[in-house]
């Protein structure tokens, strides 16, 4: 994470948004780490349903997913991570 160069992507839509913080929760459970991302300790995903204070960016990125209902229901459906495959740094 700190070594130099770093790379970085602007984010540009709303769709690739949403995909990339999906794909950011679902990594531990694609990568075969875990079987299910929302018990994963050590994802955000927990934090971003809690009332715990957090120093993330809690209710901007909820808003994104109109509330936390929204946030739950794009977690469950099914994601094609193709569509984002050209914006994901290796």
């Amino acid at each position: 994470l700190f070594d130099r160069p770093f790379r970085r992507k602007m984010i540009e839509s709303e769709v690739y948004r949403a995909q990339l913080i999906f794909y950011i929760h679902n990594n531990p459970r694609h990568h075969g780490v875990c079987e299910d991302f929302r018990y994963y300790p050590h994802s955000s995903y927990k934090a971003m349903l809690s009332q715990a204070p957090t120093n993330l960016m809690r209710s901007s990125v909820l808003d994104w997913f109109e509330g936390p209902i929204g946030f739950i229901d794009f977690h469950q459906r099914e994601h094609d991570i193709g569509t984002i495959r050209d914006y994901i740094l290796e």
